[in-house]
C-alpha cells in the first residue's frame, strides 16, 4: 500500500517522521485509521484523564482494546509504500485496492 503524497507531507509536518499508527476503526466501521504517534499519544493521554481505571465502561474499554490490540505502528518509505500486516489486512478485508480519505487528524 502506498500512502499519497499529501498525507506524507501532513505526516511529516505533524510529527516530524515518517511514522504512522495503523488501526482499526474505533467505532462500528470494518476499516483502517491511520494516525500520526503524536495524535496516537494525545488520544492515549486524554483517555486517562478522562477516566480513572474503575470508571471506564465497557464498551469504552471494549473499544479502546479493539483499536489498540491490532494497532501497528509502521515507517513509510520516501516513495509513501509500507507492508500492511496481515492481521489488519484480514480485519479490513482488504483483498486488493485501497481507497484512503483524509479526515483532519487522521486518514481512513
Amino acid at each position: 500500500m502506498s500512502i499519497p503524497a499529501p498525507f506524507r507531507d501532513v505526516v511529516q509536518q505533524r510529527a516530524g517522521d515518517r511514522r504512522v499508527v495503523l488501526m482499526p476503526h474505533r467505532g462500528d466501521w470494518d476499516c483502517l485509521e491511520g494516525q500520526t504517534t503524536t495524535h496516537v499519544s494525545r488520544i492515549n493521554e486524554a483517555a486517562n484523564e478522562r477516566f480513572a481505571p474503575d470508571d471506564v465502561s465497557v464498551e469504552e474499554d471494549m473499544a479502546r482494546l479493539r483499536a489498540f490490540s491490532l494497532s501497528v505502528q509502521v515507517q513509510y518509505e520516501e516513495t509513501g509504500r509500507i507492508v500492511l500486516p496481515e492481521d489488519l489486512r484480514e480485519f479490513a478485508e482488504i483483498e486488493g485496492e485501497v481507497l484512503l480519505v483524509g479526515l483532519g487528524a487522521h486518514f481512513q
